[in-house]
């Protein structure tokens, strides 16, 4: 059996038809006898809620800086938001 990691970006998670698109390929392949694990980010959408809840979002050389509120930012929109969307998407395929 193959194991297949895929890396899903903010910016593929928030637009509906990519997102679909990625749960045809991986039904595709579970249909072919491979698995995958999809590890997903959400960058664009964590430094919306930041900015939306009054918190400047801190990168430094392309990094997230992580202090106590930009970590439940991130709880709340990457174990929220995203994975809802996702595991939506893929179950719906």
């Amino acid at each position: 059996m193959r194991l297949t990691v895929v890396k899903v970006g903010g910016d593929v998670a928030r637009d509906v038809a990519q997102l679909e698109g990625l749960a045809h390929a991986l039904s595709a392949m579970r249909a072919e006898g491979e698995q995958a694990v999809v590890v997903h980010g959400g960058g664009p959408q964590a430094s919306e809620l930041s900015r939306r809840l009054g918190i400047a979002p801190v990168q430094v050389e392309g990094r997230r800086v992580t202090d106590g509120p930009t970590r439940e930012v991130a709880k709340m929109v990457f174990a929220g938001t995203l994975n809802t969307e996702i595991v939506a998407a893929l179950a719906a395929r």
